[in-house]
C-alpha cells in the first residue's frame, strides 16, 4: 500500500512540475543549434567535407538505437 501511495505521489508531482514549467516557460535543457562556420543544420547534412570529417573521426565507432525522423533514441555509442 505504501509503495503504491509513494508511486502515485511522485507521479502526480511530476505532472504538476511539468504543468508549472510549461506555464512559466521554464526549460531544464537548453535548446541546441548545430551551426559550424555559419552553416545551419541542413547545410551541414548536405556538406560533403563535413560528412567526410565526421566519418573520419568516428570511423571505428558503432551506434545503435532507434531512429525516428531525424532523432536517435536509446542511443549507444562504442568506439
Amino acid at each position: 500500500m505504501n509503495k503504491t501511495l509513494l508511486f502515485l505521489t511522485i507521479f502526480s508531482l511530476g505532472y504538476v512540475f511539468n504543468d508549472v514549467s510549461k506555464e512559466y516557460d521554464l526549460n531544464l535543457i537548453n535548446s541546441v543549434k548545430a551551426e559550424v562556420a555559419g552553416m545551419s543544420y541542413r547545410d551541414l547534412r548536405r556538406d560533403r567535407d563535413f560528412k567526410k570529417a565526421v566519418r573520419y573521426i568516428v570511423e571505428d565507432c558503432s551506434v545503435s538505437g532507434f531512429v525516428d525522423g531525424d532523432y536517435l533514441y536509446s542511443a549507444s555509442i562504442s568506439c
